[in-house]
């Protein structure tokens, strides 16, 4: 496997994490993000792009994190 291939792997891998984790620490605190689907959004927009804003954490320690 080529080192872009590798890299690809490790940030799609390091997203689904993040959005899991972040999802835990979410629900229960009335936030958007406590749904895996609404969690990976959040992950995929924030990675990608500068995010949307359309979901953000309320935790204070989860947007340290983010």
């Amino acid at each position: 496997m080529a080192n872009a291939d590798l890299l690809v792997v490790y940030a799609i891998v390091l997203v689904l994490i993040v959005a899991t984790l972040v999802m835990s620490a979410e629900r229960g605190h009335h936030s958007e993000l406590d749904s895996f689907p609404d969690a990976l959004w959040w992950a995929i927009a924030t990675v990608t792009t500068v995010g949307y804003g359309d979901v953000v954490p309320v935790m204070q320690m989860d947007r340290v994190f983010a």
